[in-house]
């Protein structure tokens, strides 16, 4: 366990597979628990952020929480965990197949897809500038 030196909150350290499957909330204090590859998808499991080394924030100590949601980004540095970077990469591609949108709509686009994996007050924006997209590459129809 680390101790959260701004609210002095005591954390465990959460173990998650590279594709964002909590394999356990509690891996320094339960580590029988622990899983080296993951048995939801087979994928390795980690501990620190890859690109600080900062233990990943788990569950509060004594929390009896069943469900616990892999973090998006280090808490530590900020960056995007492996798991977030894979989704964004998946929806860019995506996008990129939209065949009714021009290079610039598609490059506006991938911009709002980095700001809605973010929570903050341009998610809503974001939303909206997507669904905009799909309408007009033909993906989604609007129900009027």
């Amino acid at each position: 366990m680390y101790l959260r030196p701004d609210s002095q909150s005591v954390y465990d350290v959460a173990q998650v597979c590279l594709n964002g499957h909590v394999t356990n909330g509690f891996s320094r204090s339960s580590p029988e628990f622990n899983e080296t590859f993951c048995s939801n998808c087979g994928e390795r499991t980690i501990t620190v952020c890859p690109a600080c080394n900062h233990a990943i924030r788990g569950q509060i100590a004594g929390s009896i929480i069943v469900s616990f949601p892999a973090p998006s980004f280090c808490h530590n540095c900020g960056e995007a965990y492996t798991w977030t970077a894979r989704s964004l990469t998946a929806a860019r591609e995506l996008a990129e197949e939209l065949e009714n949108l021009g290079t610039e709509e598609k490059q506006i686009l991938s911009k709002s897809l980095d700001d809605l994996v973010r929570d903050t007050p341009k998610n809503f924006c974001c939303f909206g500038s997507i669904q905009k997209h799909y309408e007009e590459s033909g993906r989604l129809q609007r129900n009027n």
